[in-house]
């Protein structure tokens, strides 16, 4: 006896839910002569297990970020140790600067006894301030007029020079050093004689010529200078009364 009602069939349903099945056909059941029954249809649900996550076979960790390759992890470890290096490098450069600055120096012409500096700057300074208060060879409208003048203030200071010799110290390597550099003052104050000398004889195209020194090779007037700067004996530097 068959159920009223329509026959629904199973396989139509699981094809519009769009499912893929698997079909199981029962063997004949029932009462000899009846129908046989429905072929039931089973669906098949994927398994968790058969097959990688869409994460897991895209190459993306748990974490949502895809792993690095060696060689990602090979470069970025060279641009640590070269961050690395570079601020090594800098701060080895930093501390020569800081030692360049601030480490004594050994000055060459630099005196470590001062007794001499000391007194040799008030004699200088005296003698700077009467050059000061000479008419200036500049100024002269002829040459034997400027010859005088030139004169006049190499007078002055061949006395200071005369004076400085009586400071010079005993010790070395001071004495040697002050002496060099009185030397030095006088090849200087030769000079002007001699510049002197060519304009008094009317030589209206004389030039003040200065020797060079036989130590660095450079004008007198150099090794004067330098001497007295580091020495602090700023008055001692040779004057510009004569060009």
């Amino acid at each position: 006896m068959r159920a009223d009602g329509p026959m629904v069939d199973p396989l139509q349903c699981v094809r519009r839910a769009g499912v893929g099945a698997t079909s199981i056909r029962a063997g004949p059941s029932g009462p000899s002569g009846s129908e046989p029954a429905p072929s039931a249809t089973v669906a098949s649900v994927p398994d968790a297990t058969s097959r990688p996550s869409d994460a897991a076979s895209d190459g993306v960790g748990a974490d949502g970020r895809e792993p690095r390759s060696d060689g990602e992890h090979e470069a970025g470890a060279r641009r640590r140790w070269g961050v690395w290096g570079a601020a090594a490098l800098m701060a080895a450069m930093a501390g020569l600067w800081a030692y360049a600055f601030l480490a004594p120096q050994d000055v060459p012409g630099r005196m470590d006894d001062t007794a001499f500096p000391t007194a040799a700057e008030p004699v200088c300074a005296a003698a700077a301030g009467e050059l000061a208060a000479l008419p200036r060879s500049l100024d002269a409208t002829d040459p034997v007029e400027r010859a005088a003048q030139v004169d006049a203030s190499t007078d002055r200071l061949e006395a200071m020079v005369d004076e400085l010799a009586t400071l010079v110290p005993t010790t070395e390597p001071e004495q040697q050093m002050v002496t060099e550099w009185l030397d030095d003052w006088r090849r200087y104050l030769a000079n002007r004689r001699d510049y002197a000398d060519r304009l008094a004889a009317g030589d209206i195209d004389a030039r003040f010529y200065v020797d060079q020194s036989e130590r660095d090779g450079r004008q007198i007037t150099n090794a004067l200078d330098r001497f007295a700067d580091i020495n602090k004996m700023s008055s001692c530097a040779s004057p510009s009364d004569v060009g």
